[in-house]
């Protein structure tokens, strides 16, 4: 029972228990409880899910879903609304969905938000900005469109599913370190303004040709490696990646 003076909840306050009620004393004026679910008294964050359950539905209103909220819950289906804005880290965590809809609504998606699920579909928000490090790890995507405002993929966003091609719209400036590494891509389509690509970026897939934009100034060790390249287009000055040649996991028959 939460009293009426408690003004703050933190991250992951009930975890490890085995909660089947949680009561909010009517004189708080910060939380309730609504649908199984302990939010903000105005409506606006999801702090965490009460019990076990299957299927939730998130109401109206709610802007933020906080850091670990339903992580490691067994769920298998949610509703997202369309006022949510920001999906904290982990928040969707070891659970067992295997589709969701991020309504246009959320322009960032945190680390480890969906990380080690059971997605084999995700369609993106045309809002987001943001795809954290490791979100989507670890699932069973074989198709993804990334959305024409992302301009950065951080590490290992799409490590470990099933992709067998990929277009980087050209808003994206930056793919970091891994992220999609270990998926079965065949086909990749670079963006036109794409700087860097990070070290073991498409690391073991099935690629057997791949153009670099003139844009691409840093391309990070493995970033290629364990993949089939027969063909290898760089447009501009075909000589800037000489020296990394090798490391960067081009055959150096394909050379310049």
């Amino acid at each position: 029972t939460i009293p009426k003076n408690v003004t703050t909840i933190g991250v992951n306050a009930f975890d490890y228990n085995q909660l089947a009620e949680l009561i909010i004393r009517a004189t708080n004026q910060n939380f309730k409880i609504e649908n199984n679910l302990l939010l903000t008294k105005d409506n606006k964050t999801l702090i965490a899910l009460i019990g076990d359950h299957d299927s939730i539905t998130i109401p109206d209103g709610i802007t933020t879903i906080r850091a670990y909220a339903f992580w490691d819950s067994e769920l298998t289906s949610v509703m997202l609304p369309e006022s949510l804005t920001t999906i904290e880290e982990n928040a969707f965590a070891y659970n067992r969905l295997s589709s969701v809809i991020i309504p246009n609504s959320v322009t960032t998606i945190g680390e480890e938000a969906f990380i080690e699920n059971e997605l084999t579909s995700v369609t993106l928000s045309g809002s987001l900005t943001t795809i954290g490090a490791n979100a989507f790890y670890g699932n069973y995507l074989a198709s993804i469109s990334i959305p024409n405002s992302v301009t950065k993929i951080e590490e290992w966003a799409f490590a470990y599913n099933d992709l067998t091609s990929v277009i980087i719209p050209d808003s994206v400036i930056i793919i970091e370190a891994s992220a999609f590494e270990s998926n079965s891509l065949t086909s990749v389509t670079l963006s036109k303004n794409l700087t860097k690509i990070g070290e073991d970026a498409f690391y073991d897939n099935d690629l057997t040709s791949v153009t670099l934009p003139n844009s691409v100034t840093t391309i990070g060790y493995y970033a290629f490696y364990q993949n089939e390249l027969s063909n290898i287009t760089i447009e501009g000055d075909s000589t800037r990646f000489n020296d990394d040649w090798e490391s960067i996991g081009f055959p150096i028959a394909l050379k310049p």
